[in-house]
């Protein structure tokens, strides 16, 4: 190997290892359960925009369509096509290391922004072990994955490859449609800074990169408008000391990120890193939808690196002895927080410590590994008493339709679903339902509902296997109770429904 190569390789090699780290720590989260949506995500990366012809609706028969939520976030399914193609297994695998290469973008990313060599990989070093980002980079959603098309995006732009800086935010628009709003603020705060600065406004960049922000939306409007997909999230509330402790690792923080407003050389950086949370508090408080926890993802990266770059900052400028000494202590004071963050177990002292504001508190690693291989165990019992596929259809009541698509979806089982939800009568259809019920093998979950209700009492007795939450009821076990349940309908049905 030549000088140069070996030059090379020796630059890239604590690059190449912090990933591995990141990588190493993921695989841990492979084998946890399907997290809700997840089932629909990887649905799409194994079959694209396809009509299901296995898993129709109990009532009208409609096939199941993947092309709605296919064309919400094409690139996503595209980009983990690959390991879905394999297996559920191989679909999370190509999203972990995905994930893994947040931690060395970070670390390239705040050396770009002129952050020295020791807090760059500090900060990268937590972008590698912090446990909501372990968790949510395992977890093959799609925010990581974008997360990753952003940075890149950030670091080749910093190094003047504008062309390609787009390509890549145009990607992270395809994979999470919210990405959109993050690629135009970067638009807006160069904008802006240019104007400051009287530079020249790179017309034809400027240009491409309205380009880019017109276009990010384009697959989510035809999903939503022209495929009728739902809308993105549902309605609910998270209170804002739970989202300061997403965005922020924990409300101490905040000021971090705040005080790089005041410098020129940060001032940018923490303008964009304060872009997605002040986003996602409006869609919480402003909207009313509910912002689930890994929208958190690109948010919490940027912070991290404008957190670096500010404290990188303060240090330039310190120039007593006392003053070097009271940055010390404010860098240690931020290094205990999130390494307690990381390591720390649940307790009076965490949340003191980290969740001022009143935030919950997932735990560190050991916490975070332990509920979530624990999480859905009764779904997960109920679902391994159903018969192997081939053996007949399965009708899934109240089973969330993320979960059947995986893992109830396997191996082309014949699947009918239904939900009880709507406010409506059931009593015309509850012959369909009875014949469907008695005939096929049902799983039925919790849902608050009349005929649910009657479901339960009119079924559990005969249940091959039931718990709190989920009842299996082999086919013919219980044959002959349709007058039975449409009792039990009548009772639950308020009087003036």
């Amino acid at each position: 190997m030549s000088s140069a190569g070996r030059a090379r390789l020796a630059r890239a090699s604590p690059f190449v290892l912090i990933a591995a780290v990141a990588f190493a720590l993921r695989t841990l989260w492979l084998d946890v359960p399907v997290y809700g949506d997840e089932g629909w995500f990887y649905s799409c990366a194994r079959y694209f925009a396809a009509t299901l012809g296995n898993v129709r609706a109990l009532e009208g028969n409609a096939p199941v369509s993947l092309a709605p939520i296919f064309w919400y976030r094409p690139i996503h399914a595209l980009a983990l096509a690959p390991g879905a193609a394999f297996s559920f297994a191989g679909y999370r695998l190509i999203n972990a290391a995905l994930s893994s290469l947040l931690a060395p973008l970070a670390v390239a990313f705040a050396l770009g922004r002129g952050v020295r060599p020791a807090m760059a990989w500090a900060t990268g070093l937590v972008v590698a072990t912090l446990p909501f980002l372990v968790v949510w980079g395992t977890l093959a959603f799609a925010d990581a994955p974008a997360t990753l098309f952003l940075l890149a995006g950030l670091v080749l732009a910093d190094r003047g490859r504008r062309g390609a800086a787009l390509a890549s935010w145009l990607l992270a628009c395809w994979t999470k449609e919210s990405f959109v709003v993050i690629v135009a603020a970067i638009f807006a705060i160069e904008f802006v800074t240019d104007l400051r600065a009287k530079r020249p406004l790179r017309t034809r960049m400027r240009t491409l990169h309205a380009a880019v922000v017109a276009l990010g939306p384009v697959p989510f409007l035809a999903a939503r408008y022209l495929l009728r997909a739902p809308p993105p999230g549902g309605s609910g509330f998270v209170p804002l000391g739970d989202l300061l402790d997403r965005f922020f690792v924990s409300a101490w923080l905040v000021p971090l990120v705040v005080i790089g407003l005041w410098r020129p050389r940060t001032r940018n950086l923490s303008a964009l890193a304060l872009v997605v949370p002040f986003f996602y508090a409006f869609w919480d408080f402003g909207l009313g939808r509910i912002v689930q926890a890994w929208y958190a993802t690109p948010g919490l990266v940027l912070t991290l690196v404008a957190i670096a770059a500010n404290l990188d900052e303060l240090g330039r400028r310190l120039r007593t002895a006392a003053q070097r000494v009271l940055g010390a202590l404010a860098v240690a004071l931020i290094a205990l927080i999130l390494v307690a963050t990381i390591l720390l177990p649940p307790g009076s002292a965490r949340s003191a410590l980290l969740h001022p504001a009143g935030g919950g508190d997932p735990g560190g690693l050991t916490e975070a590994y332990r509920y979530e291989h624990a999480r859905e165990a009764e779904f997960r019992a109920a679902f391994e008493a159903l018969p192997a596929p081939g053996n007949g259809t399965v009708v899934t009541v109240d089973v969330y339709l993320g979960l059947v698509m995986y893992p109830v979806n396997q191996d082309h089982r014949e699947i009918r679903w239904a939900w009880t939800g709507e406010a409506r009568d059931y009593g015309p259809s509850l012959p369909g339902w009875v014949s469907a019920i008695e005939n096929s093998t049902t799983f039925i979950g919790p849902y608050p509902s009349p005929l649910n209700a009657a479901l339960w009492n009119t079924y559990a007795d005969c249940a091959s296997y039931g718990n709190a939450r989920f009842l299996v009821i082999p086919a013919h076990a219980c044959d002959g109770r349709g007058p039975d349940l449409a009792s039990a309908y009548g009772r639950a049905r308020p009087a003036n429904a």
